[in-house]
């Protein structure tokens, strides 16, 4: 028990670190765009002797800065990352082909020289863990970009940037993350090993940074988004590697790595690119019914599939059924009781509809 405590007790100086190194790339990320914030994701209102056409200007050129911007960054990323993965990443046991095939017959030879019986024994094509882990991927796959992709959109001005910034930054993001994840759990002989598993921790890696991204909608560019996700993995990694490899913590719905690292991350991001002058669109942080609609579809998507969120890397077998089932009940007991805080206004949020509470 005192191993334990002390081993949680690191948990919080360990959060004001990984703040600390987060704030120092920050502001090299606010270099890079010459300490603006994006006027026109912002919508700020100029403050200038003729602002409509100051505003115009403003918006023009931060367009065709973008048009430019981030065309070349993202195909430098993407040369880099092709680059990394023909250096670095190679199929693990159960996904090559050679190896896998390799292990099916010896094993098979085995069984017929102790059992005398010709048939396929000891080893099937079945034991492979894809059979296993990909139902669960394919559910956690859809939470990401559909599930926080909708959610998103709760924002009525940013519907069509929630979505669409979501498939970037998530596209970038998992590519991103099997290979800082790997360099951390996977490396074998100098290289990364990949299989169904480390789809599932990348994909959880970009439910974090999607997490941050949901706090500071609106306000970034997604140049400054793909900043944000190449630190946001890397310190991820770091943070999931010291947690459960050093402290040895127990985490399998990413309470800690996932849901707690990404929204402080987030909060840190929206501090340190903090202007006074974003006050002014403050009246644009409103919905509007369709935008509530898509958000609540959004939500019904990640609760639909959160049993399989927590279970997709469980150990096969009881531990993995019996986290499954105590979500799904969790769950339920959780939307009931949420519907009945809601209706009788026990937290009464001014402005705010019912609908907008239950996707809050």
């Amino acid at each position: 028990m005192a191993d334990k405590g002390a081993g949680w007790s690191c948990l919080q100086p360990l959060s004001v670190s990984v703040c600390v190194v987060h704030w120092c790339v920050t502001l090299l990320m606010r270099g890079m765009t010459s300490g603006k914030v994006m006027k026109a994701a912002s919508c700020v209102e100029p403050q200038a002797a003729s602002p409509q056409l100051t505003g115009e200007e403003d918006m023009t050129d931060s367009a065709t800065n973008m048009r430019l911007k981030l065309p070349i960054i993202c195909f430098i990323l993407e040369i880099i990352l092709i680059i990394l993965f023909g250096v670095l990443v190679q199929y693990d046991h159960e996904t090559d082909a050679k190896e896998w095939h390799d292990r099916f017959n010896h094993d098979n030879k085995s069984h017929t020289e102790h059992t005398g019986h010709a048939e396929s024994g000891g080893h099937s094509e079945y034991d492979n863990d894809f059979y296993y882990r990909y139902p669960s991927f394919q559910d956690v796959h859809v939470m990401i970009f559909i599930g926080f992709g909708f959610l998103m959109t709760f924002l009525q001005r940013y519907g069509f940037s929630s979505v669409g910034f979501n498939f970037l930054i998530a596209a970038f993001s998992l590519q991103w993350a099997t290979l800082m994840q790997g360099f951390f759990h996977g490396m074998h002989g100098g290289k990364i090993h990949i299989g169904v598993e480390s789809m599932i921790n990348a994909d959880f890696c970009t439910g974090a940074v999607l997490i941050s991204f949901g706090a500071v909608l609106g306000k970034t560019s997604p140049v400054q988004l793909l900043v944000m996700a190449i630190f946001e993995v890397t310190l991820f990694s770091v943070n999931e590697y010291i947690l459960l490899s050093i402290l040895g913590a127990k985490d399998a719905g990413g309470s800690m790595t996932i849901h707690t690292f990404g929204a402080y991350f987030g909060l840190t991001v929206t501090r340190i690119l903090y202007r006074p002058n974003l006050d002014k669109s403050k009246h644009r942080n409103c919905s509007v019914y369709h935008s509530d609609l898509f958000a609540m579809i959004g939500t019904i998507y990640l609760w639909m599939f959160w049993p399989s969120f927590n279970s997709a890397v469980t150990a096969h077998g009881d531990d993995q059924h019996r986290t499954a089932m105590n979500t799904y009940y969790s769950l339920a007991a959780c939307t009931l009781s949420t519907y009945g805080m809601s209706t009788s206004r026990m937290l009464p949020w001014p402005g705010e509809s019912q609908q907008e509470q239950l996707v809050k």
